[in-house]
């Protein structure tokens, strides 16, 4: 653990921040300095996808997390969150006493979620590299969860074909976004014939902002 908090702080310049949701504070490591994550990558209309996002907390993750503490434990229940960045809401899912596999593409990232992990002394958080491209995991989770995960059309079939793959028959997904970025309806008009899709809306105010944050539930049909 120390080894990678210092590895962290040489090539981020980190500092920990504090989120409180339902009751429980929790804290997380945070890029102070991003220079070591744009090496190789390309800004631009075709790169943008490449940007780290994950080194940001998105709002939209901590609504998703005051969400997941509604949802009775059950230690059963196989959980995912997927392209989990620093890893908030599957921290925070763990902290609520759910089994939580946190999953990135960008090995970077998880070197940020197991810090945070260990920051907050929870012991059965896995981890796992998934590339929504190329699945090579034939694991199934009762809980899909992902925030801000909808935000570049190239990416809208593999993450339907995730979804397919990765949710047991039973299932349920919870997805969260800010209204402001790009508009998900595309993608939602994909998955309609598979599967049931519910949305709700909630507010999370800052001391000089005021975010609108989709809540998506999807079930199959």
């Amino acid at each position: 653990m120390r080894n990678i908090l210092e590895e962290l702080q040489k090539q981020y310049s980190t500092s920990i921040t504090e989120i409180a949701v339902a009751g429980k504070r929790l804290k997380f490591l945070q890029a102070n300095k991003i220079d070591g994550a744009l090496e190789g990558v390309h800004l631009g209309e075709t790169g943008s996808a490449e940007f780290p996002f994950w080194l940001k907390i998105w709002e939209a993750s901590v609504v998703l997390a005051n969400f997941l503490s509604s949802i009775q434990k059950d230690k059963k229940r196989e959980w995912v969150e997927i392209g989990a960045g620093m890893g908030v809401a599957g921290i925070f899912a763990a902290a609520f006493g759910h089994r939580v596999t946190i999953t990135d593409h960008h090995a970077e990232a998880l070197k940020f979620a197991r810090a945070n992990a260990a920051l907050n002394n929870l012991k059965g958080v896995r981890f796992a590299l998934l590339d929504w491209e190329h699945l090579t995991t034939r694991n199934r989770y009762d809980y899909i969860i992902g925030s801000e995960v909808v935000y570049t059309e190239k990416l809208f079939e593999p993450l339907m074909q995730l979804f397919k793959s990765l949710l047991l028959p039973d299932g349920t997904i919870f997805l969260a976004g800010d209204v402001t970025r790009r508009s998900p309806l595309k993608f939602f008009n994909m998955l309609k014939d598979d599967f049931y899709i519910q949305k709700n809306s909630t507010t999370l105010r800052s001391q000089d902002q005021t975010y609108v944050i989709d809540l998506y539930r999807l079930r199959f049909r």
